[in-house]
């Protein structure tokens, strides 16, 4: 009887062995082909200071962005920021964009594969073309100025 136990505890005791080992193999795999080193994309890169650079020298501190990354815009830029609220219905970004004053809109490089909600603000702008005014861009960010709202109350086409 003891023979039988403790060839079963064994033969638990290989297969755990077993598994661990092949968890670590894969974890070591992975972790040889990560790359280390400085980013590739971030608030570091050249593209993303001169954003913040230039939002907070040519914006009021009282203007109001929506932009993918809000957090990073906020910190770095001192300015109120959200992001976008996406919806099949652009009318209600618009209105959205109404409640909270937006002011400016920043939209991310074509295309985002990474941040859909750039790629959403890259395709709404594109759309409202006439509504904003082109301000500022480099090779990974466009900023517009909001002209109108196309879907305020009172106006043409509107809801």
């Amino acid at each position: 009887m003891d023979a039988m136990v403790e060839q079963r505890w064994a033969l638990k005791n290989v297969i755990l062995v077993a598994f661990v080992a092949a968890v670590l193999v894969s974890y070591a795999a992975r972790y040889s082909t990560l790359q280390f080193g400085p980013l590739p994309q971030g608030i570091a890169k050249q593209e993303s200071v001169d954003l913040f650079r230039f939002v907070k020298a040519t914006t009021d501190p009282a203007d109001v962005f929506v932009f993918s990354r809000p957090r990073a815009l906020a910190l770095f830029a001192g300015r109120r920021a959200s992001a976008p609220s996406r919806s099949a219905d652009p009318c209600r970004l618009w209105q959205y964009m109404r409640e909270i004053r937006v002011t400016y809109v920043i939209t991310g490089p074509e295309p985002d594969r990474f941040n859909e909600d750039a790629l959403y603000l890259r395709r709404f702008v594109s759309q409202f073309s006439n509504d904003f005014r082109h301000v500022m861009a480099n090779q990974d960010v466009a900023v517009y100025r909001v002209e109108r709202n196309p879907c305020a109350p009172g106006r043409p086409g509107s809801p």
